[in-house]
């Protein structure tokens, strides 16, 4: 069972200014402050830390009211530490004052398990304010909750975009202000060539517009003013169209089509964009607090010094700071030598140091202690799959992951694998259901699907499973996931699935692409003629197969049409198939 960590971030927010204090963030009590979707761990009074989480239930409000779509796992705890001064950032995040650097109010990073945002607490916002001095706290919301929402790689241009129009958030009393201006943002716009409209939609982390810092200061700048226009623009004209471009994200849809299917005429687009960044007057949305959140009624209490410790341990576990974690994980354990949070700290640390035994170990440790970390449960189980195991060992791992699921409903990683390991104990129901969940939360990773064919099959729904394969089939964008979904296909094949088609085996080795069932070859059809080039190959190789001068013509044309769409393995395919 493979390891399936989401990805980590960072961003750092710079300070305008630096005060110095002496003081240490570890000598003073910590408190801890529940609300309904945020978990406030601070050393400041007790008012501040509610405000603080009050101020973050605003921010979640209006995300979600503006992107319905947006989510967070319910169980993966969204973690604000928030500090009384620049000393105690310092203490928390040295990185950004070594190597001669400014030094920061603010930092947002994700780890494994948690996300976490630093802050200095209490800053003042003025009223002629334009860029909010916690922007990257509330990016590091918004970033989580696009990631959340979009596994994979979304388009650099929409997470950035829109992660940078959410972050200079302001929430003011009753209100709420999103869409604020961005000085710097503006300064870059008016000073430097921009990025042809085209080229911005299709740049990704390889791109020079990403790589080069100079040229990723304007594309940070471009993506920003896209969003804008579209959230905002031509009096909100283009919000359903962004809506729907989500929609189609989220299905798996590759970017390119999705854009022009959400947007159309993107000529017009561009015509439409420019025209927007001339402008010298812009609006912004304000929205009316949520005042049924009342900042009185969270739940608050002090943390004992070993819990407190080993929260700062596990933010610099995710800064990837390994000396200060070893240092605060030894600190809770001199007051509390069996420390359940210490040892969740502990198998986070061996893990990212690929010390896989004694990180399971840790991770077994605090699972014993009671831990309420899904993913103590979740690594644990993954820890122990081996090649055919036996049952004992299949109980064992269907215990902490029906544990990893209680604890985080929503992580889609551990449902499929809850699904898997019941495939093989216990076939039926419960397996089918745990897939079904995984492919609901993410229905674009075809890993998912995999799990639900399997949950099928075992569970002696065939016709089910066949289907699934069409499905999984025009989601696989890459190799590893093609390659299974092929040995699936022969599976079915030698177990006697019906309207079994034979691979032409030039064709099939020059494109890798599974060769599907007739009773799918209108779905697949339906597939690429909405743009699925994966769909458009694989139907490509049925036509191949029936060595007809007529189907060979269409496998051939198919193939173009793929290969002219960008599925290199489709180029490849073009020059097999017989003339």
């Amino acid at each position: 069972m493979a390891r399936c960590a989401p990805p980590r971030f960072l961003w750092v927010l710079l300070a305008a200014t630096m005060l110095a204090n002496p003081s240490r963030a570890a000598d003073r009590p910590w408190l801890e402050v529940r609300t309904p979707h945020f978990v406030v761990v601070a050393n400041t009074g007790e008012k501040t830390a509610r405000d603080v989480g009050w101020q973050f239930e605003q921010v979640r409000h209006v995300f979600e009211s503006l992107w319905p779509w947006g989510r967070r796992e319910r169980g993966r705890p969204f973690v604000v530490i928030a500090v009384r001064d620049t000393s105690d950032v310092k203490a928390l995040a040295p990185y950004y004052w070594e190597a001669g650097r400014d030094g920061t109010v603010g930092v947002a990073v994700s780890g494994p398990d948690k996300d976490y945002v630093l802050l200095e607490a209490g800053i003042a916002l003025p009223d002629d304010l334009r860029t909010n001095p916690y922007f990257y706290a509330y990016w590091g919301y918004a970033s989580r909750a696009l990631q959340a929402a979009l596994p994979g790689s979304p388009p650099l241009w929409f997470s950035r975009g829109l992660a940078d129009l959410f972050g200079n958030t302001v929430v003011r009393g009753k209100d709420v202000q999103v869409g604020r201006l961005i000085s710097h943002h503006l300064r870059e716009l008016g000073g430097r060539t921009r990025i042809p409209l085209a080229e911005l939609l299709s740049a990704d982390r390889k791109s020079k517009y990403f790589v080069d810092e100079s040229w990723r200061r304007t594309f940070d700048a471009q993506s920003w003013m896209l969003a804008h226009y579209l959230v905002f623009g031509e009096k909100g004209a283009h919000q359903p169209q962004l809506n729907r471009f989500f929609a189609m994200l989220r299905e798996g849809r590759p970017p390119d089509i999705s854009l022009r299917e959400a947007f159309g005429d993107l000529a017009a687009l561009e015509t439409g964009f420019n025209y927007y960044v001339g402008r010298e007057i812009y609006s912004y949305a304000t929205i009316k607090s949520d005042l049924n959140v009342k900042a009185e009624g969270f739940a608050v209490r002090t943390l004992t010094p070993a819990a407190a410790a080993a929260v700062r341990a596990a933010f610099h576990a995710a800064m990837e700071r390994p000396r200060e974690v070893r240092a605060l994980i030894a600190e809770a354990r001199r007051t509390e030598p069996g420390s359940v949070l210490a040892s969740e700290v502990e198998g986070l640390l061996l893990e990212e140091e690929d010390k896989r035994e004694e990180a399971s170990a840790a991770y077994g440790r605090a699972a014993e202690g009671g831990s309420e970390n899904f993913y103590v449960y979740y690594r644990r189980a993954s820890m122990m799959h081996r090649p055919n195991p036996p049952t004992e060992t299949l109980s064992e791992m269907a215990k902490l992951l029906d544990q990893a699921v209680r604890l985080n409903p929503d992580h889609a990683w551990s449902q499929a694998s809850l699904s898997r390991v019941l495939a093989q104990l216990e076939p039926g129901d419960r397996a089918i259901q745990a897939a079904r969940q995984a492919v609901s939360l993410e229905p674009s990773v075809a890993a998912h699907r995999l799990a639900l064919i399997q949950a099928l099959w075992k569970g002696s729904r065939e016709a089910d499973a066949r289907r699934e394969v069409q499905a999984a089939q025009a989601l696989a964008t890459d190799e590893d996931a093609r390659q299974h979904i092929q040995e699936w296909i022969s599976f079915m094949n030698r177990a006697g699935a019906p309207a079994t088609v034979e691979a032409r085996p030039s064709p099939e080795a020059a494109s890798g692409a599974p060769v599907p069932q007739g009773d799918w070859i209108p779905q697949l059809t339906q597939a690429c003629d909405t743009g699925t080039t994966s769909a458009c190959k694989a139907l490509a190789v049925v036509h191949a197969n029936r060595s007809t001068p007529e189907s060979l013509a269409r496998a051939r044309a198919l193939v173009d049409k793929a290969c002219r769409d960008g599925e290199a393995s489709a180029c490849q395919l073009l020059k097999s198939l017989p003339k």
